[in-house]
């Protein structure tokens, strides 16, 4: 019942992936950008750079760059179906399995 679905949780009860790192969406370049973003926000709010309303929105809003740049994770990429991450690529280990219809067809070797 499980095979053949994506589901993220499904990964996981059949001892697949179900690891941090099959979820993360952002590149290495994009999360370092996040954090200092972030980090500039928060800083400049903090230290009252910018006057009134301005501070207390850098002082909310800055967490969330920096929070999505220390996870890799975007809510937003999921919704939209983006990434900046390119899927990892299988070197060495074993090949891929073909579960589908005629399988057996084919014996591997």
């Amino acid at each position: 019942m499980l095979r053949g679905t994506t589901h993220p949780k499904a990964a996981f009860a059949r001892g697949g992936p179900g690891l941090m790192r099959d979820y993360v969406n952002l590149a290495l370049w994009d999360r370092a950008l996040r954090i200092a973003l972030g980090t500039a926000m928060l800083a400049v709010g903090w230290l009252d750079l910018v006057p009134g309303l301005w501070a207390a929105a850098l002082q909310l809003f800055g967490w969330f760059p920096l929070v999505t740049g220390i996870a890799g994770w975007c809510p937003f990429y999921v919704l939209l179906g983006c990434r900046t991450r390119l899927p990892r690529l299988r070197i060495g280990g074993a090949p891929p399995r073909h579960d589908g219809p005629g399988a057996e067809a084919h014996p591997p070797g």
